[in-house]
């Protein structure tokens, strides 16, 4: 399944929940446990998944164009588990996610250039705070559009000058013979057109949100800026390896560049990166009630080790 038109490269984005067909995801996993809290104050950093392929997109191990010659007879399991997304603790979004992500998760940049907006999920590397061991999403929470995507994905075939749907292949998640085809006969089945049409908009979301960190950057508004959580218990930790928009420098732009990304809405993206800032107390309160939950496994004779929290994943 292709778009012929040509566009840039991109990373992984979201489009409107509304919109996108909701694409199932693996079977669920055991999650795996925290260790207990530190007494002193742990460091973490914006880092992708160990387990993470290098040169692949965040979750994606596989991903195969879509093709009636090589997908034929292959259905999408039903299953609604988003345990694959248990070990990220950070996930991009899109501009037009900025509003909502904002009222669930602190918005941050990455280190990289161009800069990779995304949703801080938790503290440590190997640790979504919003997933459950059955692989269940907090129920009050919203779902970022770029885990809602999950297997399919939108990729460039440079040989062809063309984007294609894939699918992760390893991602467990097709059958033989089920009730969700990819295909219906000769066709692409609904499933697989609904499926295209969510990761083309997810795409031009994509290089939307790219257009908005290249322009902040240019304009030198990312500061190297952590952020201090303390959690229930006493320990405090330092989440680095972060990039936040200066608000004083914010301040300095001037007006015509305001008024250009009030009409193309960055300037709204930038409020809701500013309000969604107020996230981080809550986040360390769901770090807090997980530690309390949780027993450190102590083997006679030994004493209890205390591990240092790593955090989110950065571009994907």
């Amino acid at each position: 399944m292709a778009e012929n038109k040509p566009r840039p490269a991109l990373r992984p984005a979201a489009t409107k929940p509304a919109q996108a067909q909701r694409p199932m995801a693996p079977a669920a996993a055991a999650r795996p446990a925290a260790p207990a809290p530190a007494a002193t104050a742990a460091n973490t950093a914006i880092q992708r998944p160990a387990e993470q392929r290098p040169g692949l997109p965040l979750f994606y191990k596989d991903p195969r164009p879509l093709a009636r010659d090589r997908h034929a007879g292959k259905s999408l399991k039903n299953t609604a588990s988003l345990s694959f997304a248990a070990n990220s603790n950070a996930v991009p979004v899109t501009l037009e996610e900025f509003g909502i992500a904002s009222r669930h998760y602190p918005i941050v940049f990455s280190m990289e250039k161009p800069a990779v907006a995304v949703a801080v999920l938790g503290f440590r590397r190997g640790e979504n705070l919003f997933i459950d061991g059955q692989g269940r999403w907090a129920p009050e929470s919203y779902v970022p559009g770029y885990i809602r995507r999950y297997p399919f994905i939108f990729m460039e075939m440079k040989e062809r000058n063309q984007y294609m749907l894939c699918v992760d292949e390893a991602a467990n998640l097709l059958e033989d013979n089920g009730t969700r085809p990819l295909f219906e006969g000769n066709q692409p089945s609904d499933l697989t057109k609904r499926a295209l049409e969510f990761c083309a908009a997810y795409h031009r979301q994509s290089v939307l949100t790219q257009r908005f960190a290249e322009a902040i950057e240019s304009h030198g508004l990312l500061s190297d800026k952590g952020a201090n959580v303390t959690v229930p218990g006493g320990q405090t930790i330092a989440l680095q390896g972060i990039r936040q928009i200066d608000q004083d420098k914010f301040r300095t732009l001037p007006d015509s560049v305001i008024l250009e990304w009030h009409k193309n809405g960055f300037l709204f993206a930038i409020h809701a990166h500013f309000i969604s800032l107020g996230n981080w107390p809550g986040l360390g309160q769901r770090l807090g009630r997980l530690l309390r939950t949780v027993k450190p496994v102590v083997v006679p004779g030994t004493k209890p080790a205390t591990p240092r929290p790593t955090a989110p994943a950065g571009r994907a």
